[in-house]
Order: structure tokens, then C-alpha cells, then sequence
């Protein structure tokens, strides 16, 4: 994708020689090459630099850095330069970078339209993370409770979230409690990038537990919350 977001308006200060077509471009970042073009406006032949500068989007892991002499002869008057865009599995905002057209000492020229803006748009999703299921059923005699999360929509980048057990708050029938029932759990769940399944344990407390804690010595809530 590939989108002329700003062209020249007829506010701008311009060039009298040279100039950028459009101002603004914006592309998604698995577009491969974007074809900037640049306007001379005199039948002279005109001798100019062509280079980039890093914005938020860095030379060589977005895009590839372009600093070279253009030659324009009298009887031509476009130049199409490609930038090459660099497409990765990382997650990223909207990147910037500009292209500017310069004097042979490197130097931009004056007027509005001898600087251009890139907006490199990322396709990378990180993905949204939920329950693999709603509900979970576990016995008495299970020393745990495994609860799977699912990262969904996509996976690209590092990601967490934080998980916690609470007690219900509307009464049910053997309504299960902290301490008694089961230990609370209260941590944060790190995804790495591509990573899309974590499981949680949630330590259940059985008649068994308890008698091993209190052999052991250690003090075990009881109490009805």
C-alpha cells in the first residue's frame, strides 16, 4: 500500500528548480520500494544531492539510507528515486523518515517542496490475550488448576498482562475461598514475541495439603472469609 497523503499545496513556498511531487507519502511497511518523484522545473541541466534522514523509522531497520548525486539534463524533467522499505515481525507505531533534496555540499535546498515525509505504517498486530475457556472444572484431589491464556489476532512483539483470582462477589453455592479453597494468585504474564499459549497454576488446597502444611508446621487459614 502505497498512499500520497499531501501533495503540493498552493500555500507552499516552492523551488524554483527543483521539487518533490508530493510531500507526504504513507506505506505499509511490506510494500517492498516506494517510487519518490522529483519535478525540475527548468530546462537547464541541474546537478543536486538526494539523501534521507532518520526520523522515528532508523536507517537500515526500516528503510534503506539513500546519499547521492543526481544529474538532471536539461531535456528531462522527473526523476523517480526507490527507497527501499524493510519489512519485520516486530511490533511498531506509524515510523517516520524524510528525504530532502540538498546542494552538491549537502545542504537543503529552500522552498517546502525540497523535503518529503515517509509514514511507514506497521502491519504487525500484538494481539489481544483471553481465557481459552470461560470456565474451569477441577476436583478435589487436583493439586492445581491449570487455566490457559490465548493470545488471538496476532503475535508479533513482546506483550504482558497481569492475572489475579478474586473471590465472587455474588454468593454460590460452595463458593470457593482464598486461603481455604485455593492459594490467590496475583502475577504478571509475560508474552514473548510469537508467543501465543500461557498456562496459569492456581494452587487448590485439599484435606491433603492441609495436613502436610500442619505437619510441617505451617499455619493455614481456615476461616470462612
Amino acid at each position: 500500500m502505497v498512499t500520497q497523503a499531501n501533495e503540493m499545496d498552493n500555500k507552499a513556498v516552492q523551488n524554483p528548480k527543483l521539487g518533490f511531487k508530493c510531500l507526504h507519502y504513507v506505506v505499509s511497511e511490506s510494500c517492498g520500494t516506494l517510487d519518490v518523484k522529483i519535478s525540475k522545473k527548468t530546462q537547464e541541466t541541474v546537478i543536486f544531492m538526494l539523501k534521507t534522514i532518520d526520523g522515528t523509522a532508523k536507517a537500515n531497520k526500516k528503510y534503506s539510507p539513500i546519499e547521492e548525486m543526481i544529474t538532471m539534463q536539461a531535456n528531462q524533467m522527473e526523476h523517480v528515486v526507490s527507497l527501499k522499505i524493510v519489512d519485520d515481525d516486530e511490533y511498531n507505531e506509524d515510523l517516520d523518515f524524510l528525504i530532502e533534496i540538498c546542494s552538491e555540499e549537502g545542504k537543503r535546498l529552500e522552498g517546502d517542496d525540497t523535503q518529503s515525509r515517509i509514514t511507514i505504517k506497521d502491519e504487525d498486530l500484538p494481539g489481544t490475550i483471553c481465557f481459552e475457556k470461560r470456565k474451569v472444572t477441577v476436583r478435589k484431589m487436583d493439586k492445581y488448576a491449570y487455566i490457559q491464556l490465548t493470545r488471538k489476532d496476532g503475535a508479533a512483539g513482546d506483550i504482558s498482562c497481569y492475572c489475579k483470582t478474586e473471590v465472587c462477589t455474588k454468593e454460590v453455592n460452595n463458593q470457593a475461598e482464598e486461603f481455604t479453597d485455593f492459594m490467590p494468585f496475583n502475577d504478571p504474564i509475560h508474552f514473548k514475541h510469537q508467543e501465543t499459549y500461557k498456562l496459569i497454576k492456581v494452587e487448590l488446597i485439599n484435606d491433603e495439603t492441609m495436613k502436610n502444611d500442619a505437619d510441617k508446621g505451617t499455619p493455614v487459614d481456615t476461616e470462612e472469609k
